[in-house]
């Protein structure tokens, strides 16, 4: 959440735990805190309390404060040494077909990128949901006339310009 006016965040943040009751509306909040840059942390354990929560605080802090719902990401899935012949618009089909045995759900994967190692071998980029994630992770998988590993594919955001994370330099504050 983040203040829209002159208002200050420590009163805003008064203004809605006197006007939001969590245990007449039966929520459970995790923590709501104030952040650096002026705006506000509110996190609950379900996706509907967040939004019931977030619903109140619109109606409450109409024109002072402005909502963002932060969304979540799917998870990434790096498969090596993918066969010459899986392409980016077939794994999918390949997958589903020679691994049965893993129950995965159609049109759950959605491939990213295919990309080449220094020692020339192919690897696959996938995104997909959390409990495909989990069905894939404890298995290997088997594609063409191989069986692939997989891990996790994490990113970082880096800045060139100031060394610092999860920002890149265009976006970067520091001098």
């Amino acid at each position: 959440m983040k203040p829209r006016h002159s208002q200050s965040t420590e009163e805003i943040k008064r203004l809605i735990k006197s006007k939001i009751d969590p245990v007449n509306t039966k929520i459970g909040i995790r923590t709501f805190k104030s952040l650096k840059n002026g705006n506000f942390l509110d996190a609950a354990d379900s996706k509907e309390e967040i939004e019931t929560v977030s619903s109140q605080i619109g109606n409450i802090c109409v024109d002072q404060a402005e909502i963002n719902l932060q969304k979540g990401r799917k998870p990434r899935l790096i498969i090596y040494n993918l066969p010459d012949a899986v392409t980016l618009e077939n794994p999918e089909d390949i997958m589903l077909a020679q691994n049965t045995d893993l129950k995965l759900p159609k049109r759950d994967i959605k491939t990213k990128f295919i990309f080449k190692t220094k020692r020339n071998t192919r690897n696959l980029l996938v995104e997909l949901n959390a409990q495909t994630r989990r069905q894939m992770v404890q298995n290997k998988l088997k594609l063409e006339w191989m069986i692939c590993s997989i891990e996790d594919y994490v990113s970082v955001n880096r800045c060139v310009k100031c060394s610092r994370y999860n920002h890149w330099h265009t976006e970067c504050k520091s001098e």
